[in-house]
């Protein structure tokens, strides 16, 4: 009795861990609409966060007057990631992102949401 008890438990463990996994879902990255306006030449990261891999960060800063953006989503071996910006900065409409290269802090586009 006690054996058919554990196997059970077992068996409603690895169910309960099974579903509480994450899951895989494909999300294509949208193309690049067009280019963004008065960018800094890179966005930084928060004071005492440096860029020692390819990760995006968040929130990014631009350094010329402080506006913070921050990320939305990002693609795994892309480098890159989508950031929301306030209304009507760097030419970034509603419903759209701005593309940012998360090695350098680079600007690479506008994009859609």
């Amino acid at each position: 009795m006690k054996s058919k008890i554990t196997t059970a438990m077992g068996a409603c463990l690895l169910l309960l861990l099974l579903s509480c996994g994450t899951t895989s879902s494909t999300r294509s990255m949208k193309s690049i609409e067009r280019q963004a306006m008065d960018v800094p030449d890179r966005f930084e990261a928060p004071a005492g966060v440096e860029r020692t891999s390819n990760a995006c960060i968040s929130p990014l800063t631009d350094p010329r007057d402080g506006t913070t953006i921050k990320m939305v989503t990002s693609f795994s071996g892309e480098e890159v990631g989508d950031y929301s910006v306030p209304a009507g900065k760097y030419g970034v409409e509603a419903n759209e992102l701005l593309r940012i290269n998360c090695r350098t802090g680079e600007v690479l586009g506008i994009v859609k949401r």
